[in-house]
């Protein structure tokens, strides 16, 4: 069945593998809910900390193109090696914040790290000559990313307990020195001999054939449509949860704990799904899930109900997310796969920048609530599930 389908991955899979869990807990301890919650020390206001959780996508926007690739031309290899530096040194500078202006400058440059890591690591992935199908394969991946994302928000939410948020940052930068044993077992995927022509071409024809590709810009809308839901919830349910209801800030952090446990039970599984059933009916599926979850927020106040909230949301991510990736990396050549990756990660960067900004400011605005306001967002997501599987093919 789908969960022996690990066993003939190399060497160079789990290397890669354990970087990526290793290098993403440490950056999601410092988002959910530490990032908000300093924010808010530091005197921002609603619009400001959507802003503040959604800027360092901003970078992987403008420039996760060009790094996927620049990797496509030189290799993979440098490249991670880059980001490690950018994930090591960027947290200790946390020290330096004052404000919340400064705050949002330093975010910009700690996203240099993800937009360059995010689509170099998803083209040497797809690139290793392997018999799984390539959601099954990208699945498994996703569960270093979904591994960290389960462990972060709680040990996030204990280490506030004990230290202000830019002594934990610190902590994050020495976290992710780890990173370095796992890739110095990585070798380098790509043959020499896409290390040629001139580079202004490349970027031409790469970007031309990239914004091409229906399946990037089918599976980009779906997930920048997701993010933006994500994100927002990301960022201001910790508020929300803490601040309106009283809950305290470990319950904020194990939430979103549960939330990546199911998200990262259900990966494998979804991509299984989405190899033998189909790509659509799988993102479907998700959406409703997600869309449902986020119905449920309305009875965020009943203790036992967050559970079945996060465990629902974390399902519906788990379906969504290794059936877009597979849809994307099937538009993709070998010589390719890094700029269409990397066109893919920036719209997928766009929700998550844009959803924290325009949720922020609705909900600073008064126009709607916190409640009302993802009450209408399911009933988008859901729409969205319906016009996707109406278009099966």
């Amino acid at each position: 069945m789908f969960l022996r389908s690990h066993a003939a991955f190399p060497r160079q899979f789990w290397a890669l593998f354990s970087a990526d869990f290793i290098l993403r807990s440490g950056y999601q301890i410092g988002k959910t809910p530490l990032l908000p919650l300093f924010a808010a020390m530091l005197g921002a206001g609603e619009a400001l900390i959507g802003l503040i959780a959604g800027v360092s996508t901003a970078t992987g926007l403008l420039l996760k193109p060009l790094f996927g690739i620049l990797s496509d031309r030189w290799g993979r290899r440098p490249w991670l090696w880059i980001s490690l530096l950018i994930f090591v040194v960027t947290p200790f500078f946390y020290q330096a914040v004052e404000t919340a202006e400064q705050l949002v400058a330093l975010r910009l440059f700690h996203g240099f790290a993800t937009a360059i890591f995010g689509p170099v690591t998803l083209a040497y992935i797809f690139a290793l000559q392997q018999p799984q199908g390539p959601a099954t394969r990208l699945a498994w991946f996703g569960m270093a990313r979904q591994g960290s994302y389960l462990i972060a928000p709680s040990i996030a939410g204990w280490l506030l307990t004990f230290w202000p948020p830019e002594k934990v940052f610190s902590l994050i930068g020495l976290m992710s020195a780890g990173a370095v044993l796992p890739f110095l077992l990585l070798t380098e995927p790509l043959p020499t001999g896409h290390r040629h022509g001139p580079l202004l071409a490349q970027l031409q024809t790469a970007l031309r054939y990239s914004i091409q590709q229906a399946g990037i810009w089918w599976a980009g809308i779906i997930e920048l449509g997701i993010y933006m839901v994500t994100s927002a919830l990301k960022a201001f349910l910790p508020i929300h949860l803490v601040y309106q209801i009283g809950h305290s800030f470990w319950i904020a952090g194990a939430f979103f704990t549960l939330q990546e446990l199911a998200h990262f039970i259900s990966r494998p599984l979804g991509g299984w799904i989405a190899d033998r059933l189909g790509l659509a009916i799988t993102i479907a599926c998700g959406l409703a899930f997600l869309a449902a979850a986020l119905a449920l927020l309305r009875f965020a106040d009943t203790f036992w109900m967050l559970p079945m909230i996060a465990i629902i949301s974390g399902c519906g991510q788990g379906l969504i997310l290794p059936a877009t990736t597979a849809l994307v990396g099937r538009t993709a050549t070998a010589d390719n796969i890094g700029a269409v990756m990397g066109v893919y990660g920036a719209l997928r960067n766009l929700g998550k920048i844009t959803g924290p900004i325009i949720i922020g400011g609705v909900l600073e605005s008064g126009a709607l609530g916190f409640l009302t306001l993802f009450q209408f967002l399911a009933v988008f997501l859901l729409i969205v599930a319906v016009v996707f599987a109406a278009r099966r093919r």
